[in-house]
């Protein structure tokens, strides 16, 4: 296993996660499932993501850096070959739509659009 093609994530204690440590493939569309409260957003979200920016935030100048949101390090021994991440925030796309029938579906093509330009944009340069 080449060390830098993984992201590496060590003893992850955040939220529901005890002591959680797992490998994931850079470069690849890698998909969390599972049962409600199985843990997906806290690693996804409040670890990676976060970790991610509070590193990508530490690059910056101090004058920048208090103009940016502030980040606290997630609960885990390491976290390794961490690179900037784009996050598309969690939102709802199916079933019950606030919007009428006729909006909704334009909604959820509006979402897949987006979704296809930040694919094109991450993987443009692989």
């Amino acid at each position: 296993m080449v060390e830098n093609q993984y992201i590496k994530l060590v003893g992850l204690k955040e939220n529901n996660l005890k002591n959680v440590t797992l490998t994931i493939p850079k470069k690849k569309i890698t998909v969390f499932t599972g049962v409600s409260g199985s843990g997906k957003s806290s690693i996804v979200f409040d670890t990676i993501s976060k970790e991610a920016q509070r590193q990508l935030n530490q690059t910056f100048t101090t004058y920048i850096q208090n103009r940016l949101p502030t980040y606290s390090q997630p609960d885990a021994l390491s976290i390794e070959n961490l690179s900037p991440a784009v996050v598309i925030d969690q939102r709802h796309l199916g079933g019950k739509c606030t919007f009428n029938a006729w909006y909704g579906h334009r909604y959820l093509l509006i979402i897949a659009i987006i979704i296809l330009a930040y694919w094109k944009a991450i993987y443009w340069r692989i």
